[in-house]
């Protein structure tokens, strides 16, 4: 699904401010059908984006095992992002530069495969528990129009090393 939404004061029209959005409304429904945020995995791209389906079917495996081992934690508390390409149908309508960008961006993924860190930066695409989300303070949106990806993983790294140091 989608959203849209009427900006707010000092709110950069883009992806953060929609999925914020969003995201609060997500809230609001889950709290009124009594569905714990912890059981809802919210899942962000864009558009463009081509993602494989064992994704999400292994994103769904990985949250059945942990709730069969009763540690739902160790999923409310992690980002998760797949290796994505950017799909653009109709590229003649799109720019040569953009084009580029989005060839630059799946190569820097492939790259990431290949690193032996466990920690990856998702690009365009990732998933989290409404929890998480929640507890981040949604995606930050402001005049600055930062980029939500980078800024959005930066977020969860704060909130885990601050979780560790309690």
């Amino acid at each position: 699904t989608s959203s849209t939404h009427t900006l707010g004061a000092a709110e950069c029209p883009g992806k953060a401010s929609n999925a914020t959005a969003g995201g609060r409304e997500l809230t609001r429904l889950c709290a009124g059908l009594r569905i714990a945020p912890s059981n809802v995995v919210v899942t962000v791209l864009d558009a463009d984006s081509l993602i494989s389906d064992r994704y999400v079917l292994r994103l769904d495996g990985l949250i059945c095992e942990a709730r069969s081992r009763g540690d739902e934690a160790s999923v409310s508390c992690r980002i998760f992002a797949p290796y994505m390409t950017f799909c653009n149908a109709d590229e003649d309508t799109i720019p040569w530069m953009v084009r580029l960008v989005d060839a630059a961006w799946s190569f820097f993924l492939l790259y990431q495969l290949a690193r032996p860190l466990q920690v990856r930066m998702p690009v365009a695409c990732y998933s989290m528990s409404l929890a998480l989300l929640e507890r981040i303070g949604y995606w930050e949106v402001g005049e600055c129009g930062i980029g939500e990806t980078g800024s959005e993983c930066a977020g969860v790294c704060r909130w885990i090393s601050m979780r560790g140091a309690e």
